[in-house]
């Protein structure tokens, strides 16, 4: 399994994938666009921005597959779009009676503060048992309550876009996430310990392991998205 998440980069698909299945399109309205008509602002494959949003717009509405809490935040690279339909649709087909996965932060239209400013960042919703999302979409929710099957196919199928690049949550949480990954079968032991890390790293950057342990994180994940566009040659001024 974890040789297939790691080849994902490279066009491979999992055996585990799935076709999305039907989901509920009125079980949580999204509120309506504040720019209709207007879904990309500039050019899709525009190379990324370390400090701005480039070659993105606002996430689609998708009612019944993820609901977004912050429209104003809402806006995505096309990478983050598709790393968190993918999911979405996942979770519908596999969990159908679970909540759409709640969407936070992402981006300003023009940025935002230091995390989320470039399309490539968002935070993500915990559910609880039976697959309810927190009232205020991302809160606060005890350890022993967490849906630990509908939290693991959420960061096993944003890993199995083979975009994402680290996915911060809370060590605790982690690990039964981690002891259910592996009491299903979808990782061994081993591959567990080198995707799931629970151990407080000094540097969460820096070290190896996608998922891994950051304070302030028992409310959501923060997911980072890898940048997919190819940067201009030297000298080429591109579409920036």
């Amino acid at each position: 399994m974890l040789i297939t998440l790691l080849a994902l980069s490279l066009g491979a698909a999992p055996s585990w994938a799935q076709q999305p299945g039907p989901f509920e399109d009125d079980l949580l309205p999204a509120p309506e666009d504040p720019f209709p008509g207007r879904p990309f602002y500039e050019a899709p494959d525009a190379a990324c921005s370390e400090t701005r949003l480039i070659g993105g717009g606002l996430l689609p509405a998708a009612p019944g597959l993820y609901r977004r809490w912050r429209l104003d935040q809402a806006y995505a690279r096309p990478e983050m779009i598709e790393v968190l339909t993918a999911t979405a649709e996942a979770l519908s087909w596999e969990l159908p009676e679970a909540d759409p996965l709640p969407v936070g932060a992402i981006s300003r239209r023009g940025g935002g503060h230091a995390s989320h400013r470039t399309g490539l960042d968002v935070d993500v919703g915990l559910y609880r048992r039976g697959g309810q999302v927190h009232p205020y979409g991302l809160g606060d929710i005890p350890t022993n309550e967490i849906d630990v099957e509908a939290q693991w196919i959420v960061m096993r199928e944003m890993l199995a876009t083979g975009l994402v690049e680290r996915i911060l949550s809370d060590r605790h949480q982690i690990r039964l996430i981690k002891a259910h990954a592996v009491e299903s079968g979808d990782l061994t032991q081993e591959e567990a310990d080198v995707l799931l890390l629970d151990l407080v790293p000094k540097d969460v950057w820096a070290r190896e392991g996608i998922v891994q342990h950051h304070r302030g994180h028992r409310d959501h994940l923060h997911v980072r998205v890898r940048c997919d566009a190819v940067l201009p040659e030297e000298g080429d001024t591109g579409s920036q």
